[in-house]
Formats: C-alpha cells, sequence, structure tokens
C-alpha cells in the first residue's frame, strides 16, 4: 500500500481518533461525575442518620432529666471530619460540644423568633448546618464539616471508569485498524480498476470483502462502472483516432486559435502548406502566415472579438499567391465566455484564377455587346429609314390601287405585307436587343382601355377574314374605362396574341376578354406569394381561340426567344418565335405575367394578367336602355357569346341568347313572351351556315328587325344575304355601336309604322350602307369617333360615342377650314422620306415647306413663323440635328408645336425628344391616320 493511503496520513482518519478519544475523555469526566454524585448522596444520608440518632439521644436525657452532655457525640467516621454542637437551654445556658479539632469551631448561632419556631437544616459540598427544636424548650445548632471527596479516589472502584474507557478505546482502535485495512483495500482495487481500463477490464476481488456487505455491493457498483467505463474508453479512443485521422488528413488547413489571435493547434495541411511544423509550446500569431484579401477583412483580423458567430473571410498568405476562404466560429465555455476560435482555410487559388480570367473574359465579352448594341441600334436606325420609305411609299400605292389592275393590286398587297412584315421583325429584334440590355423602360400613361381594344383588334380584322373565322370582344361592365399602364407596350402585349391566336386558327373565332378581378385570385396568389406589395386591383386580358391548341410539353418553351411550339409551326405557319417571348418580357415589366392554358387540338387561352394600383370609377359602359322599347334575341354558333349576357343584362336590354338554329331553338322563340317589345334578331353569320331556312318558321320573323353580325365588310358581303336583313355590324362589334344600330333601326321602323310607308328592302339597305364610308384601302384600320347616326335621337339616358372598329373614317381638317389652314414644316434629310410626308399632306390637302437639315429648319421657321402651325423635325439630320434644333428654337421662346420623327422607338430616345422640348413622338414609318391626329390636335 502507498504512503498516500496510510491510515495516519488520512485527515479523516486522524478526525476519528480525536473524535473517540473526545469520546472516550467524556464517558470517563461523566462516569467520575456520577460517582461524585453518588458520594455526595451517601454523604447526606449519613450525616441525617447521625443527625437524627443524635436528636433521638438529647430529647431522652431531657426527658429523663440526664443533663451530663459531655457524652454527647456526633461521629461517622466514613464522612464527617469535623462538627460543633451548641445546646442551647430554656433558661439560656449554652453548651458546646465538639471533637478534638480546634481549628474547627463556628460562633454563636443568631436564635432570632423565626428560627425558634422551625427546624431548619441546610447542605452544602463542604457539610450542613441544623437548627432543631429539643424536647422542653431545647434548642440545638449542629454544625458539620464532611471529609474531602478525592479521598475516595484510593478506593478501586473508583478506577473503573478509567480503566473501562481505556478498554473501549483500544477495541475502537483495534476495530477502525480493520476497517481501514480493508478500505485501503478497496481503494486500491478502485485505484487499479481506473489504471487497468485502458489494459483491459479487470474485475475486483469481492471475496476480500465477504465480512462487509457495504464493500463488496461498492465494489460490485466499480466493476459495473469500470465496465461500462472500458467499453467508453474503447469508443473515445476509436473516436480520437478517427478525429485525429480526419484531422491530419484533411485538405483543409484546420486550426484553434485563442481569442487574442494565438493558434494553439494546427493540422498537418496547414504545417505543409506554410512548411512550419507543430511544436507544443511554441508561439503561433495567424498574422504570421495570412492576411486580409482586402482592408475590411484585415480590419476584422485585427478585432476578432467583432467576429460573435460563423464568418467566411477572403484571405492570402503574406506572398499573395495563395488564396483562401477563412471559415471562423466562435466556441464558449459553459458560462457564455469567448474561449476561441475554430477555423479552417479552404483553399480558393484555382477559383481565384478563374475568376479573374471570367472577369477578363466578361469585361471583353460586356464591351463586345456593348459596341454590339451600339452597331445594332446604328444598324436599326439605317434599316428602318430605307424601310420606313419603303413601307411608306408602298402605302401610296395602296392608296390609290384604284388606277391598278387586279394582278398589279395583288402585288402592292403581297409588298404591303412583307414590308409590315420586315418592320415588325425589326421591331421585335429591336426589343429583344432593348430587354437583354435592360434599357427598356415603362412609360405609364392613364390609357382608355376600351379604345385601346377596339384599335387593337382593328388591326386584325383583315386577317381574320382572310381566314375566315370570327372575331370577338368582350368586356365585363364591372371593368374601369381608364386605367394607369404602358399604352404602348400593354398594345403590343395583345397584338402579339391577337396575330398568333388568328394566324393559328382555321375555323372558329379568337375572342378577347376583360375582366377586373383582385390578389385572391389563384394564379395572383401563388404569382406574388413573396411579394408583400402585391396590387389589390388586377386586370385579366384573355386571348382565347379555337385553333390547333399547343401540347403540354410545347407550353414549357413556347416563351422563350426564337422558339415556335414545334419545327412544323414553323415550316407551316413561319415566323421568328419572338412575338410571345417579348410579350411575356412585357408583363413581367408591367408587373404581371402571362398564363397559357391549352390542350392540344382543343385551341388555347392565352391569360394577361396586370395590376392595376390606379384606375378610374367610370365603368366601361355608363350608358342605360330603359327607354328602347325592344328585346334582342342574339343568336351565335359560339359558347363565348354567352358573356354576352352579363353585359346586356348590365345595361337593362332584354335579350335572349341562343347557340344553335333548329327545331327546339325556333320553338323556344315563337313561345317568347315579347311583353309588348319589338324582337330584333342580332344572327352571326356563322350561325346561317346550316338550317337558317329554319328561321322563317318563326311566326314574328319577317316583322321583326333583323341585324347580320359578319367579319365580312358591307362590301364583300354576298347581295342575297344583304337582303335578309335590316342592319349590319361588323365583328367585333362594341357594345356602343351595337345599341346605336339598334336604335337606329328601331327608330325608322317606328317612323315607317306611322307613316305607314315601306320602302323595299333593297332600297333600306341601300340606305343603310350609305351611312357608312367606303372603307379604307390601307390595311392597317383604325377607330374612328365619327358617329353613323344621330345621338340625338337615341333612347338613352347618356350620350354613347359609336366607334366602327371595321372603318376608318378620317376627315381631313382641310376640307372643314379650307382657307385657315398654316403651313407645316418638313425638316427631313431623307429624299425618300420627303416624298411620304409631302404626299401625305398633299392628300390631307396641306401646304408644307421642306427642309434638309436642322440649321436650314431653324431659318425657315424663323422667316415664315406666322404662316408655320406644326414643325415635323426629324431628330437626325446632317449640320443641325432635330434635337439641338428644337433647344434653339425654344431658347427663343418660340412654342410651336414641334412633333418628333425618328426611326427609334425607344423610351431614350422618346425622353430625348420630349426633354429638348418637343411635343410628340412619331415614328417612321409615318402612319397616316397617327399623323392626322396629331395634326388635329395641334392645329385644328
Amino acid at each position: 500500500m502507498s504512503n498516500q493511503f496510510s491510515l495516519y496520513n488520512r485527515p479523516a482518519a486522524r478526525r476519528l481518533i480525536i473524535t473517540l478519544v473526545a469520546i472516550e475523555l467524556i464517558l470517563i469526566v461523566a462516569g467520575y461525575g456520577l460517582l461524585g454524585f453518588y458520594a455526595l448522596h451517601q454523604q447526606q444520608q449519613l450525616g441525617e442518620s447521625c443527625l437524627v440518632e443524635l436528636v433521638d439521644k438529647l430529647n431522652h436525657k431531657i426527658s429523663y432529666h440526664e443533663y451530663d452532655w459531655s457524652q454527647i457525640t456526633l461521629d461517622h467516621h466514613a464522612v464527617i471530619k469535623n462538627y460543633q454542637l451548641i445546646i442551647v437551654e430554656p433558661t439560656g445556658a449554652t453548651t458546646v460540644v465538639k471533637n478534638n479539632h480546634d481549628d474547627f469551631s463556628v460562633p454563636l448561632p443568631n436564635w432570632t423568633l423565626s428560627n425558634k419556631q422551625s427546624n431548619k437544616m441546610f447542605y452544602d459540598i463542604h457539610g450542613f448546618e441544623v437548627w432543631q427544636n429539643l424536647a422542653e424548650g431545647y434548642r440545638l445548632y449542629v454544625k458539620v464539616q464532611y471529609l474531602p471527596l478525592w479521598r475516595n479516589f484510593a478506593n478501586p472502584i473508583y478506577l473503573l471508569p478509567l480503566l473501562l474507557g481505556f478498554c473501549l478505546f483500544l477495541y475502537m482502535m483495534i476495530q477502525l485498524r480493520k476497517v481501514y485495512d480493508v478500505w485501503d483495500k478497496f481503494l486500491d482495487n478502485a485505484q487499479n480498476l481506473q489504471l487497468q481500463i485502458s489494459q483491459g477490464y479487470q474485475p475486483a476481488k469481492l471475496h476480500e470483502f465477504r465480512d462487509h456487505p457495504e464493500l463488496r455491493y461498492l465494489s460490485q457498483l466499480f466493476n459495473r462502472h469500470a465496465y461500462k467505463m472500458g467499453q467508453y474508453y474503447d469508443k473515445v479512443r476509436e473516436l480520437t483516432y478517427r478525429q485525429n485521422i480526419l484531422i491530419d488528413t484533411s485538405p483543409i488547413l484546420l486550426f484553434i486559435m485563442s481569442r487574442n489571435g494565438r493558434i494553439v493547434y494546427f493540422n498537418h495541411k496547414f504545417s505543409q502548406v506554410f512548411y512550419t511544423p507543430f511544436q507544443p509550446g511554441s508561439m503561433y500569431i495567424l498574422s504570421d502566415f495570412i492576411t486580409g484579401a482586402n482592408k475590411t477583412t484585415q480590419q476584422l483580423l485585427n478585432s476578432l472579438e467583432n467576429i460573435q458567430t460563423y464568418a467566411t473571410l477572403p484571405v492570402t498568405n503574406l506572398q499573395r499567391n495563395l488564396y483562401f476562404d477563412l471559415r471562423i466560429t466562435p466556441y464558449y465555455n459553459r458560462f457564455g465566455q469567448l474561449q476561441g476560435y475554430s477555423c479552417g482555410l479552404q483553399d480558393t487559388t484555382d477559383y481565384h484564377d478563374k475568376l479573374q480570367k471570367a472577369w477578363v473574359e466578361d469585361k471583353f465579352t460586356t464591351d463586345k455587346l456593348t459596341n454590339f448594341n451600339k452597331m445594332w441600334a446604328v444598324v436599326g436606325h439605317e434599316l428602318r429609314t430605307p424601310l420606313s420609305g419603303l413601307v411608306g411609299m408602298i402605302d401610296l400605292l395602296a392608296e390609290d390601287k384604284a388606277q391598278f389592275n387586279s394582278e398589279q393590286q395583288e402585288t402592292i398587297a403581297t409588298l404591303q405585307q412583307s414590308s409590315y412584315t420586315m418592320i415588325q421583325l425589326l421591331n421585335d429584334m429591336l426589343d429583344v436587343a432593348k430587354l437583354d440590355a435592360g434599357r427598356l423602360q415603362t412609360n405609364v400613361t392613364s390609357i382608355d382601355l376600351l379604345q385601346l381594344l377596339r384599335q387593337t383588334t382593328g388591326l386584325m380584322v383583315g386577317n381574320a377574314r382572310r381566314q375566315k373565322i370570327s372575331l370577338y370582344i368582350f368586356v365585363d361592365p364591372f371593368t374601369p374605362r381608364f386605367i394607369d399602364c404602358d399604352e404602348g407596350k400593354l398594345r403590343q402585349i395583345i397584338l402579339n396574341l391577337l396575330t398568333n391566336a388568328v394566324k393559328f386558327t382555321k375555323e372558329g373565332y379568337v375572342a378577347i376578354t376583360v375582366d377586373k378581378t383582385d390578389s385572391r385570385h389563384p394564379l395572383i396568389a401563388a404569382k406574388t406569394s413573396q411579394n408583400t406589395t402585391v396590387s389589390k386591383d388586377w386586370l385579366k386580358i384573355t386571348v382565347k381561340d379555337t385553333g390547333l391548341g399547343i401540347s403540354e410539353k410545347d407550353q414549357q418553351k413556347l416563351f422563350s426567344y426564337f422558339e415556335q411550339a414545334n419545327d412544323s409551326i414553323s415550316r407551316q405557319f413561319g415566323g421568328t418565335g419572338l412575338g410571345l417571348a417579348i410579350s411575356n418580357s412585357f408583363s413581367h415589366l408591367l408587373g404581371g405575367f402571362i398564363h397559357l392554358e391549352s390542350q392540344f387540338g382543343q385551341g388555347s387561352e392565352f391569360q394577361l394578367f396586370l395590376p392595376i394600383p390606379k384606375f378610374s370609377l367610370q365603368p366601361v359602359y355608363q350608358h342605360k336602355t330603359r327607354n328602347l322599347r325592344v328585346t334582342l334575341i342574339l343568336i351565335s354558333p359560339f359558347s363565348i357569346f354567352e358573356r354576352a349576357n352579363k353585359v346586356l343584362s348590365y345595361v337593362e336590354l332584354s335579350h335572349h341568347i341562343f347557340t344553335t338554329i333548329d327545331e327546339t331553338v325556333i320553338n323556344t322563340i315563337n313561345n317568347l313572351n315579347l311583353q309588348g317589345l319589338m324582337p330584333v334578331f342580332v344572327i352571326d353569320d356563322a350561325a346561317l351556315k346550316a338550317n337558317n331556312h329554319l328561321l322563317n318558321n318563326i311566326h314574328f320573323y319577317n316583322d321583326a328587325i333583323k341585324i347580320i353580325l359578319s367579319i365580312e365588310s358591307p362590301k364583300t358581303l354576298p347581295p342575297e344575304l344583304q337582303l335578309q336583313f335590316d342592319g349590319y355590324l361588323q365583328k367585333p362589334a362594341s357594345l356602343s355601336l351595337l345599341i346605336a344600330e339598334v336604335n337606329h333601326l328601331y327608330e325608322l321602323k317606328i317612323k315607317k309604322e306611322k307613316t305607314n310607308t315601306h320602302l323595299p328592302v333593297q332600297l333600306a339597305f341601300k340606305q343603310f350602307l350609305q351611312q357608312y364610308p367606303r372603307p379604307s384601302n390601307s390595311s392597317v384600320n383604325v377607330a374612328s369617333t365619327t358617329p353613323p347616326v344621330n345621338n340625338s335621337n337615341l333612347l338613352l339616358d347618356g350620350p354613347i360615342q359609336v366607334v366602327d372598329e371595321g372603318h376608318t373614317n378620317l376627315e381631313s381638317p382641310n376640307d372643314a377650314h379650307p382657307s385657315s389652314q398654316k403651313l407645316i414644316l418638313i425638316a427631313e434629310d431623307n429624299p425618300v422620306n420627303q416624298k411620304i410626308a409631302k404626299k401625305h399632306l398633299e392628300a390631307l390637302g396641306y401646304r408644307y415647306l421642306v427642309a434638309s437639315d436642322g440649321e436650314q429648319a431653324v431659318k425657315l421657321l424663323s422667316e415664315n413663323r406666322q404662316q408655320i402651325g406644326l414643325v415635323l423635325m426629324d431628330c437626325r439630320m446632317p449640320i443641325l440635328d432635330g434635337i439641338e434644333a428644337t433647344r434653339i428654337i425654344r431658347l427663343n421662346k418660340d412654342s410651336v408645336p414641334i412633333v418628333a420623327l425618328t426611326a427609334n422607338d425607344s423610351d431614350d430616345d422618346r425622353n430625348i425628344c420630349l426633354e429638348a422640348g418637343m411635343d410628340s413622338f412619331l415614328t417612321k414609318p409615318i402612319n397616316k391616320q397617327k399623323l392626322i391626329e396629331a395634326i388635329n390636335h395641334y392645329m385644328v
């Protein structure tokens, strides 16, 4: 047993021995105390017995008158050392009797009345005093002194506590020694178990503790814990081995750093990279190996206490030829105090080199792309200029095509279509370039949604007529009339969707529907789930067709640039695959999106969702028809026509809608309760392909007003079909035009009934056709606001603006004011564009001046200021361009209207023109209708 486990070296053992000695001393003292108490008690009893004997003797003598007091003694050698007796006679005589010790004497007692009347005795450790009344008036005073108590210690009985205490102490020390020997063995076994855990488990020998159950139980516990500790040690050793292997073979440079920047450990990879072996006890500083790759990182490395969480910092070695990502994580003790940092260095040298190379290549590509965009802008302008001249000249030929034969007219139409296709392709390519460059911006203004739809669908009437399909517009009555949006981009989106729908629809119809919705719509909610500032009100514009349909597989690539549904589509229908991609990009630019629903062979629905944060409360339809005593009977073969039900109900117009012509429908119509209303049949020409003869079976059909709804113009409508109807509406007919036509025919009907005169049907239809101008020869049909009937005669609650989407009714301002027209200054350097502008103005009856550059334009304007009412200014001209010329004009405080003419229809060009002081913006080729609108706005 080692000295450190010696019995007398243990503080607990020494404390236990001292405690036992103290207990033994207490027991001995207590024993002697009990013996002393016993001796005192014996002294008192013996003294009392002697006193009783003395009193009896004295009373006996007094009774027998024996007054010889000298023979009286008080003696008990066992306890009394000295005594003195004082006998007081009734006469007062006093007799003193004492033993032979002269040194013991007491004074005469003070006899008081109280003392005479009672007996008293006082005890203490040294003796006692007694006042005792005797017979016949005699009194006795006794003073006794005991022998000292220590005299009894010579008695063997007084040595018994000391002997018993010593024996007990000796026995307890022997037993304690045995217990400590057993505990020493137990502790030796426990120590051996702890030391042998690393060498293998060896259980303790339990037979050594057979007489000590508690130690045997503890040994069993130690054995079980030692077995588990052996298992844990094996696991820890295995994990430590794995950890060491993982750390030393890791490709990452791992190290642990104290909170003051001192490296306390690093792995083998760190040693290899920095050629520094790890030596315990050596001091390593982080700044000896790495430095920050930039100033911010170096500041963080200099103040590590600012790094409170995991961080990744770019660093480099001191030679700056190796680059790393320093991943640093602070760790804390159990009190939450920062202990240090666990760090790793990930080599990013290859990535850094590739990044530098990629940066150089990206810069080269960016510069190249920038130069390409500049070149494309120049090329686009240079291409647009001759194309504008080509389109303008072809349009001039198309306006005078009556002088050509049919073959020449067909050639002109082909040239016109091809030129517009080239212009559209060029515009699409320029839009793609702008979108890729991120330079396309929105120009949000308040727009008339209904007018935009009419104008856009009007452009597709010719294509729909050639495809022999129907074209419809249905606008929900609760849709706002005016919204804030980019008119140009919205127009192009709708036009692209309509163009594709008409192109890929061989039969049936193409319909555009407009509804107002909100952000709770499932598609909108799904698209804007991550946006917290989404607009509440949205517009849903749907272009629905009954065309080919698109498979789910082909839908995925449909909105990519230069992609079409499949190769057969491209071969059969042509196209570049840019329209839908541009429309989709424009919708995102406007804050919305396009959703496609389609099945192959069952048509398609392109749904455009746009947010409308600002819109007017004015509904799209403002008129009521309470005073129009008619009931409409609409017949169309297409289910989409059911949407008219909501609109007609909104304007309170009695109506019935049917989708077929058969015996059942005829019977239903015959059974209608007209309630005194005049029946008006509005029949879609698509429903007349079969069973139209059944209409004659309607008993009130011949007396009713009959209106045909057709995509054909009045000129191309078959004469035999014209004779069957009283009125005509060209698709896509608007509600305003429908109500105006019904009201016009209703008034004619009432007048005829009053005058009882009836014109032949052919003459009535001829008069009907004469109220419309002849259709324009231009392939671009634009809405006119010239009403075909007198609005003052309409039986409506409010005025209706009738719009004929199918015709162009252009009134030259010159015709209205032939003598008051001012000159128009044309500032254009290109001779072809000069010629086109002059032809348009000559056709409209305007006089003009021509300037070939900006300097000449400023000069002509100053010389003829009183006669010039409008300036058409080309932006790019030699000597002085249109922008600078406009600035000079505005610096001269001249407010003459200036309309920009440019081949670049971009937001940047538009903004430059407006900032220079121009009033409006026209793109080349010059559109005649837009030119007229500009002239009407600024001159008439």
